[in-house]
C-alpha cells in the first residue's frame, strides 16, 4: 500500500463489552455535523427469535440504505453465517464512490474475511492509495492480522470518539477549523 499519510488506517480495538458499533456511528454523526464527507456503512444487528444468532444489516451512513450481510443457516449451523454476495455488492459499491474522495471512509469491521485476504479489504487499499483515511473496528483476535496488513499505516485506536477525533487531526490538522460547505 501508498499513502501520503502517516497512519491514514485507524482500527478501533474492541473488546467483548465495547459497544464499537455506537462509537462508530457516533464517529460517523460527528464528522457529518462538521460538514465531512463520510462514506461508509455501520453494522446494525437485529435480534432473531427464530434463529441463534441476530441479522446482520449494514446501513449506509448517508441515507441509512441497509443491506443484510447475514445468512439464516438454522440453529445447527457452525460456520460462517456472513452472505459472500452481500459483501461482494458493498464492495463494489464503495471502490465505486471512493473515487469521489470523501474526508473519510468508514468500514464497520476489519473481521476475519479481510484478515484472510478477502472482504473489504480493497477498499481499504484503494482509500490509502488516495490518501483516504480509513476508520474500522476489529476484535482482539484479529490485532495480528491488522497489524500485518496495516503496518506503519495503521494505528489502534481507543474506543472513544475523542481517541478518533485526535487521530483525524493528525492526519488533517485543520478538519475541525474550516467548515466547508456541503
Amino acid at each position: 500500500m501508498t499513502g501520503n499519510d502517516p497512519e491514514p488506517l485507524g482500527g478501533i480495538l474492541y473488546g467483548k463489552d465495547s459497544n464499537v458499533d455506537a462509537i462508530l456511528r457516533a464517529a460517523a454523526d460527528r464528522f457529518r455535523q462538521r460538514n465531512r464527507d463520510v462514506l461508509g456503512y455501520l453494522q446494525v444487528e437485529i435480534a432473531d427469535p427464530a434463529n441463534c444468532c441476530p441479522e446482520t444489516l449494514l446501513e449506509r451512513i448517508d441515507d441509512g440504505r441497509s443491506i443484510r450481510i447475514s445468512q439464516a443457516l438454522g440453529s445447527g449451523a457452525r460456520g460462517c453465517r456472513l452472505d459472500p454476495k452481500a459483501l461482494v455488492s458493498v464492495c463494489a459499491s464503495m471502490l465505486a464512490e471512493i473515487e469521489l474522495r470523501p474526508d473519510l471512509v468508514i468500514i464497520n469491521r476489519f473481521g476475519k474475511v479481510e484478515s484472510e485476504g478477502g472482504g473489504l479489504r480493497s477498499v481499504f487499499v484503494r482509500a490509502a492509495e488516495l490518501g483516504i483515511p480509513v476508520l474500522t473496528a476489529l476484535k482482539d483476535g484479529h490485532s495480528v492480522a491488522w497489524s500485518d496488513f496495516a503496518g506503519s499505516m495503521g494505528r489502534l485506536l481507543a474506543p472513544d470518539v475523542t481517541a478518533i477525533d485526535n487521530w483525524y487531526a493528525t492526519l488533517r490538522p485543520n478538519a475541525w477549523e474550516t467548515n466547508r460547505v456541503a
